[in-house]
């Protein structure tokens, strides 16, 4: 891909080729991501969609066996830099999963507040705040206010997903990475409950979405193709970008 001139430019992967052992799950992908878009990754089952996600925010590498070569730039900055914090650099680059995965050791509080604990220092009063904007977000608060001390395996699987999209948002991230996080919701009420809320954090942010089947077009925006495994090729697609006209900060 080739960006035009005045577009700014967030994140870039750049022949960015993915491996579990000696098998090739992401072979020599390169992508631009420009700011205030949604990209949307769509191809059939075990084409490297999900890998791809995670080699984003440095997630591929926490597996057993995982390496990663190439370069993934955030704002120019190579993201597998040695002297790239990964923790800082999830913080900047949020994911939410296909499946929940609250941490069963938390309350429903401390599982979104983990992020803004990271590197300390925050007054009490500001992650109250920040936690109460981001089960809003996730259209969460209003069942979980009264319990926020309760176990997060308390709530339903519907609930915990919403309770994982709250703890992605709630560091403020610059990019969302989301690995169909709404596939095993109702449609329904997905759309009902977090619709607007997704389309305002979409406004102010950059989101890369992973879907298994095509999305429904909404711009003539021109596709590309990315190189996967053997014949099945994941397709990337970008939105017209959006244009907020309020700060994300």
């Amino acid at each position: 891909m080739v960006a035009s001139a005045n577009t700014r430019l967030r994140l870039e992967a750049a022949h960015l080729t993915a491996l579990f052992g000696q098998q090739r799950a992401v072979r020599d992908v390169s992508l631009l991501f420009p700011a205030h878009t949604v990209t949307a990754i769509i191809g059939p089952s075990g084409c490297g969609k999900s890998t791809l996600l995670r080699c984003l925010n440095r997630m591929h590498e926490l597996t057993p066996g995982a390496t990663v070569s190439g370069e993934v730039l955030l704002d120019n900055v190579n993201i597998y830099a040695a002297d790239v914090n990964p923790v800082e650099l999830r913080r900047r680059i949020g994911m939410v999963f296909q499946r929940p995965t609250p941490f069963p050791t938390m309350s429903i509080y401390d599982n979104v507040a983990a992020g803004l604990k990271v590197n300390g220092g925050r007054p009490r009063g500001e992650i109250d705040d920040a936690v109460e904007r981001a089960l809003r977000q996730a259209a969460l608060w209003d069942e979980v206010s009264d319990r926020l001390r309760t176990s997060a395996l308390a709530l339903s699987g519907g609930q915990q997903q919403r309770l994982c999209i709250a703890r992605a948002v709630a560091p403020q991230p610059e990019i969302l990475l989301l690995d169909e996080p709404t596939a095993s919701l109702d449609p329904a009420g997905t759309q009902r409950r977090i619709g607007g809320s997704a389309v305002r954090r979409i406004e102010a942010y950059t989101t890369i979405r992973r879907s298994g089947h095509p999305p429904i077009r909404r711009s003539s925006s021109p596709e590309s193709t990315a190189s996967g495994t053997g014949q099945r090729r994941p397709c990337m697609t970008s939105a017209a970008p959006f244009r907020p006209t309020r700060s994300p900060h």
